[in-house]
Protein backbone atom coordinates (compact mmCIF):
# COMPACT_ATOMS: atom_id res chain seq x y z
CA UNK A 1 0.00 0.00 0.00
CA UNK A 2 2.93 2.34 0.54
CA UNK A 3 3.54 2.44 -3.23
CA UNK A 4 -0.03 3.51 -4.06
CA UNK A 5 -0.25 6.78 -6.01
CA UNK A 6 -3.31 8.95 -6.63
CA UNK A 7 -3.23 7.76 -10.24
CA UNK A 8 -4.05 4.30 -8.83
CA UNK A 9 -7.14 5.53 -6.92
CA UNK A 10 -10.51 5.69 -8.68
CA UNK A 11 -12.84 7.39 -6.19
CA UNK A 12 -15.98 7.43 -8.39
CA UNK A 13 -15.40 3.78 -9.34
CA UNK A 14 -14.51 2.89 -5.72
CA UNK A 15 -11.40 0.92 -6.68
CA UNK A 16 -7.65 0.87 -6.03
CA UNK A 17 -5.33 -0.38 -8.75
CA UNK A 18 -2.38 -2.11 -7.11
CA UNK A 19 0.61 -2.54 -9.42
CA UNK A 20 3.69 -1.24 -7.54
CA UNK A 21 5.14 -1.40 -4.05
CA UNK A 22 7.50 0.74 -2.05
CA UNK A 23 10.49 -1.43 -1.25
CA UNK A 24 12.68 -1.22 1.87
CA UNK A 25 14.92 1.30 0.08
CA UNK A 26 11.92 3.60 -0.63
CA UNK A 27 11.85 2.85 -4.37
CA UNK A 28 8.59 2.15 -6.20
CA UNK A 29 9.15 -1.30 -7.63
CA UNK A 30 7.11 -4.05 -9.32
CA UNK A 31 5.13 -6.44 -7.18
CA UNK A 32 6.45 -9.96 -6.58
CA UNK A 33 4.01 -11.83 -8.79
CA UNK A 34 1.69 -11.20 -11.72
CA UNK A 35 -1.28 -12.15 -9.55
CA UNK A 36 -0.29 -9.45 -7.03
CA UNK A 37 -1.20 -6.79 -9.61
CA UNK A 38 -4.92 -6.29 -9.18
CA UNK A 39 -7.84 -3.91 -8.82
CA UNK A 40 -9.50 -3.92 -5.43
CA UNK A 41 -12.99 -2.58 -4.75
CA UNK A 42 -13.43 -0.43 -1.65
CA UNK A 43 -16.48 0.71 0.30
CA UNK A 44 -18.12 4.03 -0.45
CA UNK A 45 -17.05 5.23 3.04
CA UNK A 46 -13.38 4.50 2.29
CA UNK A 47 -13.67 6.13 -1.16
CA UNK A 48 -15.06 9.27 0.52
CA UNK A 49 -12.22 9.27 3.09
CA UNK A 50 -9.66 8.93 0.30
CA UNK A 51 -11.25 11.84 -1.60
CA UNK A 52 -11.10 14.03 1.52
CA UNK A 53 -7.50 12.95 2.18
CA UNK A 54 -6.49 13.90 -1.36
CA UNK A 55 -8.10 17.35 -1.08
CA UNK A 56 -6.40 17.96 2.27
CA UNK A 57 -3.00 16.86 0.97
CA UNK A 58 -3.25 18.84 -2.30
CA UNK A 59 -1.51 15.92 -3.98
CA UNK A 60 -0.85 15.48 -7.66
CA UNK A 61 -1.73 12.44 -9.77
CA UNK A 62 1.73 10.87 -9.37
CA UNK A 63 2.11 11.62 -5.65
CA UNK A 64 1.99 8.80 -3.13
CA UNK A 65 -1.30 8.44 -1.28
CA UNK A 66 0.31 7.70 2.07
CA UNK A 67 2.71 10.47 3.07
CA UNK A 68 3.50 12.25 6.30
CA UNK A 69 4.41 15.92 6.32
CA UNK A 70 4.85 15.77 2.54
CA UNK A 71 7.36 12.88 2.66
CA UNK A 72 6.80 9.24 1.86
CA UNK A 73 6.53 6.77 4.69
CA UNK A 74 9.36 4.39 5.37
CA UNK A 75 8.40 0.86 6.35
CA UNK A 76 9.40 1.60 9.94
CA UNK A 77 7.35 4.80 9.93
CA UNK A 78 4.31 2.92 8.62
CA UNK A 79 4.77 0.29 11.34
CA UNK A 80 4.87 3.00 14.03
CA UNK A 81 1.77 4.69 12.56
CA UNK A 82 -0.07 1.35 12.62
CA UNK A 83 0.85 0.75 16.26
CA UNK A 84 -0.41 4.24 17.22
CA UNK A 85 -3.67 3.77 15.28
CA UNK A 86 -4.34 0.38 16.87
CA UNK A 87 -3.67 1.80 20.33
CA UNK A 88 -6.06 4.73 19.70
CA UNK A 89 -8.71 2.24 18.53
CA UNK A 90 -8.23 0.16 21.68
CA UNK A 91 -7.09 -2.87 19.67
CA UNK A 92 -4.37 -5.39 20.44
CA UNK A 93 -1.00 -4.74 18.79
CA UNK A 94 -0.51 -6.54 15.47
CA UNK A 95 1.40 -6.17 12.24
CA UNK A 96 0.38 -5.53 8.65
CA UNK A 97 0.39 -9.22 7.79
CA UNK A 98 -1.93 -10.00 10.70
CA UNK A 99 -4.33 -7.34 9.40
CA UNK A 100 -4.31 -9.10 6.03
CA UNK A 101 -5.05 -12.43 7.75
CA UNK A 102 -7.84 -10.81 9.74
CA UNK A 103 -9.37 -9.26 6.61
CA UNK A 104 -9.40 -12.57 4.73
CA UNK A 105 -10.67 -14.46 7.77
CA UNK A 106 -13.53 -12.01 8.19
CA UNK A 107 -14.43 -12.31 4.50
CA UNK A 108 -14.63 -16.10 4.90
CA UNK A 109 -16.65 -15.74 8.10
CA UNK A 110 -19.04 -13.44 6.22
CA UNK A 111 -19.55 -16.18 3.61
CA UNK A 112 -17.63 -14.55 0.75
CA UNK A 113 -16.65 -16.64 -2.27
CA UNK A 114 -13.10 -18.09 -1.92
CA UNK A 115 -12.27 -17.41 -5.58
CA UNK A 116 -13.16 -13.74 -5.22
CA UNK A 117 -11.24 -13.51 -1.94
CA UNK A 118 -8.14 -14.94 -3.66
CA UNK A 119 -8.44 -12.37 -6.45
CA UNK A 120 -8.95 -9.56 -3.93
CA UNK A 121 -5.75 -10.31 -2.00
CA UNK A 122 -3.65 -11.28 -5.04
CA UNK A 123 -3.20 -14.91 -4.06
CA UNK A 124 -4.16 -18.23 -5.60
CA UNK A 125 -7.23 -20.04 -4.37
CA UNK A 126 -5.27 -23.02 -3.04
CA UNK A 127 -3.16 -20.81 -0.78
CA UNK A 128 -6.15 -18.82 0.42
CA UNK A 129 -8.06 -21.98 1.30
CA UNK A 130 -5.06 -23.68 2.90
CA UNK A 131 -3.87 -20.70 4.93
CA UNK A 132 -7.13 -19.01 5.85
CA UNK A 133 -10.11 -21.32 5.45
CA UNK A 134 -8.52 -24.33 7.14
CA UNK A 135 -7.46 -22.36 10.19
CA UNK A 136 -9.56 -22.83 13.28
CA UNK A 137 -8.07 -19.79 14.98
CA UNK A 138 -7.12 -17.13 12.44
CA UNK A 139 -4.36 -15.03 14.04
CA UNK A 140 -5.93 -11.58 14.36
CA UNK A 141 -9.55 -12.58 13.81
CA UNK A 142 -9.51 -14.63 17.00
CA UNK A 143 -8.78 -11.43 18.92
CA UNK A 144 -10.97 -9.13 16.86
CA UNK A 145 -14.14 -11.11 16.29
CA UNK A 146 -16.24 -13.69 18.01
CA UNK A 147 -17.80 -14.76 14.70
CA UNK A 148 -17.80 -18.58 14.44
CA UNK A 149 -15.38 -19.96 11.86
CA UNK A 150 -17.15 -21.77 8.98
CA UNK A 151 -16.75 -25.54 9.29
CA UNK A 152 -17.72 -26.09 5.65
CA UNK A 153 -14.34 -24.74 4.47
CA UNK A 154 -12.62 -28.08 5.05
CA UNK A 155 -15.09 -29.79 2.71
CA UNK A 156 -14.63 -27.00 0.15
CA UNK A 157 -10.84 -27.32 0.30
CA UNK A 158 -11.04 -31.10 -0.23
CA UNK A 159 -13.26 -30.52 -3.27
CA UNK A 160 -10.78 -27.99 -4.71
CA UNK A 161 -7.87 -30.41 -4.15
CA UNK A 162 -9.79 -33.26 -5.79
CA UNK A 163 -10.55 -31.22 -8.92
CA UNK A 164 -7.08 -29.73 -9.26
CA UNK A 165 -8.14 -26.30 -8.05
CA UNK A 166 -8.34 -23.00 -9.82
CA UNK A 167 -5.02 -21.66 -11.08
CA UNK A 168 -6.23 -18.20 -12.04
CA UNK A 169 -9.01 -16.58 -10.02
CA UNK A 170 -11.27 -14.20 -11.95
CA UNK A 171 -11.11 -10.50 -11.21
CA UNK A 172 -13.00 -9.34 -8.12
CA UNK A 173 -16.66 -8.40 -8.51
CA UNK A 174 -17.41 -4.79 -9.37
CA UNK A 175 -18.87 -4.19 -5.93
CA UNK A 176 -17.39 -5.58 -2.71
CA UNK A 177 -19.08 -4.90 0.59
Amino acid sequence: MLGLTWHDVDVPGRTLHIDRQLDRWSNRSPLKTKRSRRTVAVTSALAAQLAAHRLASRAGERDLVFRRHGCQYTHGGADRALRRALKRAGMAPMGWHELRHSHVSRLFAAGRDPVSIAARVGDNIETVLRVYAMSTTPPAAARMSRTPWPRSMEALWKRVEATGGSKAPPPPPATWL
